[in-house]
C-alpha cells in the first residue's frame, strides 16, 4: 500500500483551557511556512513551532526542494509568519530527510519569547494529544484525539499513530499532551482510510544549542566588512530569492578575496537561479581553476551545480554523469541509503531525454524515498518504463504501466502543469485500451 504524504489541517475546537494546556500562549509559538517562486507568489506552505527562543522545527518536506541541487529551499526561497505577521527568512540549521525533520533558524533583533516546552517521557497508547497548524491561511486550527499505536513505518526510530481529525494543510506542526508539552510533530497521513494519521517522537530530535550571537539585524553584518560576513549576506538573500543583491554581496567579498572557490561556486548557484547560463558557467570553471585537488574529491554541491547548468543547455549524457558524482560524494559523508536518490532521480531523467531507458530504469529503480514519490516522480518513471516495455523489456508488463497512468490520472492536483502529461495520455491511450 503506498503511504500519501500530505500538510495537516484539523477542525476546530473550543479554545478554553484543557488540563495544563494554555493555547494562546501556544499560539504564539506557531508559524507559518510558505515556499514561494521568482515572482514571490506561494505555492506550497506548512506549519513550524519555535522549540526554543531562536530555533523552528518543522518536517523536512516543508522547505525541500529537490529541483534545487538537493539543497532546501524553493525556487525563489522558504519565508516564515511569525503569529504576530511579521515575515523572516530563515537559515537551515540541520535536517534529517529519512525522519522528514528540519530545524530553521531566523533573523530577529531579540530572542523570540514563546516558544514549547519538550516533553521528557514518550507518549502512550490511549493518550490524549492535541495538534494545531495554519493550513491555507487558517491559522491556529486546533484538534485532538488519542494515540492509537506505535509503529515502524519509512525505517524511522518510532512513528505514533493518532486519531486527531487532520487533512491537507498543515505539516509540521506540533502535537503536544494535556500538559501542553510536545511530544512530536504531525507529519503524514494515509490517505485510504480514516483515522490514519502519524506523528514522529520529539526525541529523535537533536536540538541545536542556543548561539549567542544569533539574534542580529541581517543588515548588522555590514558593520564588519569581512569576506565570511559579505558571504553570509549572500546566502540570506540567495535564499530570499534576490539573487541580484546576493551577487552585489558576493562582489564585495571577491574583492577582498579575488581567488576564492567558494565566491565563484555561490556566483555560478546565483547566476542559475537568475538562468544566465553562459555566466554560470563562466563562473564554475573559474571555480575548478581556484580549488584543489582535495577540494574536488569531496566537493559535492559542485557537481550538482554542472549537473543543473548541463541539463539547462540540453546536455543530458553529461549533466546524468555529474547527477551520479554528486550522489556518489555524498553517500560518503551519510550512512542513509535515501540521501543519494536525488541524484539517481535525475540521472534518470536524462538519461530518458536521450533514450539511454535501460540507464534510466537502472536508476528510477533505485528510488525508494517516499519523499521523493511524487507526482513528477510517477510521471517520469511510467514514461521510462512505457519506452522499456516497447522495447521488449521482459521486467515490465503491461499491468504496471497502465497501473502508474491510472494513478496520476487519479493524483494529478488541479492547477499543477506538467509538460510530461500530454505525453502520459498519449501513453494511456495507446497502451491502456
Amino acid at each position: 500500500m503506498r503511504i500519501f504524504f500530505t500538510c495537516f489541517i484539523s477542525l476546530s475546537v473550543s479554545l478554553q483551557s484543557f488540563a495544563g494546556i494554555d493555547f494562546a500562549r501556544i499560539e504564539k509559538s506557531i508559524v507559518t511556512i510558505y515556499q514561494v517562486n521568482i515572482s514571490n507568489d506561494i505555492v506550497a506552505q506548512g506549519t513550524g513551532f519555535f522549540i526554543d527562543s531562536e530555533t523552528i522545527v518543522t518536517n523536512f518536506h516543508v522547505v525541500f526542494d529537490k529541483e534545487k541541487s538537493g539543497r532546501l529551499y524553493s525556487t525563489n526561497g522558504v519565508k516564515v509568519e511569525l503569529s504576530s505577521g511579521e515575515i523572516y527568512y530563515p537559515n537551515t540549521v540541520n535536517f534529517d530527510s529519512v525522519r522528514d525533520i528540519a530545524l530553521l533558524r531566523t533573523y530577529g533583533e531579540d530572542p523570540y519569547p514563546y516558544f514549547l516546552p519538550v516533553s521528557k517521557r514518550k507518549p502512550k497508547v490511549g493518550e490524549t494529544v492535541w495538534t494545531i497548524g495554519s493550513p491555507q491561511g487558517l491559522n491556529n486550527s486546533w484538534s485532538n484525539g488519542i494515540i492509537s499505536s506505535v509503529r515502524n513505518i519509512r525505517n524511522t526510530d518510532t512513528i505514533f499513530q493518532f486519531t486527531a481529525p487532520i487533512s491537507p494543510g498543515s505539516s509540521g506542526g506540533p502535537v503536544l499532551n494535556s500538559l501542553g508539552q510536545v511530544v512530536g510533530i504531525s507529519t503524514f497521513k494515509m490517505k485510504e482510510g480514516e483515522g490514519l494519521n502519524f506523528f514522529i517522537d520529539i526525541s529523535t530530535i537533536h536540538l541545536p544549542k542556543p548561539s549567542m550571537h544569533f539574534y542580529l539585524k541581517a543588515n548588522s553584518f555590514e558593520k564588519d566588512n569581512t569576506v565570511s560576513n559579505y558571504i553570509k549576506l549572500a546566502k540570506i538573500e540567495f535564499d530570499k530569492g534576490a539573487y541580484n543583491t546576493a551577487l552585489n554581496y558576493l562582489e564585495k567579498a571577491n574583492d577582498l578575496s579575488p581567488a576564492n572557490y567558494k565566491i565563484s561556486q555561490a556566483k555560478a548557484d546565483n547566476y542559475l537561479q537568475l538562468r544566465n547560463l553562459e555566466k554560470a558557467e563562466e563562473y564554475l570553471l573559474k571555480c575548478e581553476k581556484e580549488s584543489n585537488s582535495f577540494i574536488k574529491l569531496i566537493d559535492f554541491e559542485r557537481d550538482g551545480l554542472w549537473g543543473a547548468l548541463h541539463e539547462m543547455q540540453g546536455k543530458y549524457q553529461q549533466a546524468a554523469n555529474d547527477y551520479l558524482e554528486w550522489s556518489d560524494k555524498i553517500s560518503g559523508y551519510s550512512k542513509n541509503d535515501t540521501v543519494p536518490q536525488w541524484g539517481y532521480l535525475k540521472a534518470a531523467g536524462c538519461f530518458e531525454k536521450i533514450e539511454q531507458i535501460s540507464k534510466a530504469k537502472l536508476y528510477i529503480d533505485k528510488i525508494t524515498d517516499p519523499l521523493l514519490m511524487d507526482y513528477v516522480f510517477y510521471s517520469l518513471r511510467v514514461l521510462i518504463y512505457a519506452k522499456a516495455l516497447n522495447a521488449g523489456d521482459i521486467s515490465i508488463t503491461q499491468n504496471m504501466v497502465c497501473s502508474d497512468l491510472m494513478r496520476l490520472k487519479k493524483e494529478r492536483e488541479d492547477g499543477n502543469s506538467f509538460e510530461e502529461y500530454k505525453k502520459i495520455k498519449e501513453l494511456f491511450d495507446q497502451i491502456c485500451k
